[in-house]
């Protein structure tokens, strides 16, 4: 748990970093995993996707819902370690 002071920040860090490791999220700590974009957001009503872009489009969806799931347990992780008076 985060100290109020700040005064076990390295100890928070570490131990955040470390549960983010064992459940392979670290990189969303990182910043290194942004959030997915709509591969056919910014498209005109014209646009015909090859296949290539339609395989993209059609995978979109649960890799968007994959990566929420992911940052959601990231913030719970760094919220359920922080005191109250913080959040």
């Amino acid at each position: 748990m985060l100290k109020a002071d700040g005064s076990n920040w390295l100890s928070y860090k570490v131990k955040v970093e470390f549960t983010a490791e064992v459940k392979e999220l670290i990189w969303y700590l990182e910043g290194t995993t942004p959030m997915p974009t709509d591969p056919s957001m910014g498209k005109d009503s014209s646009w015909k996707p090859k296949a290539e872009e339609q395989r993209i489009i059609d995978a979109y969806p649960e890799k968007y819902d994959k990566w929420c799931q992911e940052n959601g347990w990231i913030k719970q992780l760094l919220g359920s370690m922080l005191l109250d008076s913080i959040c």
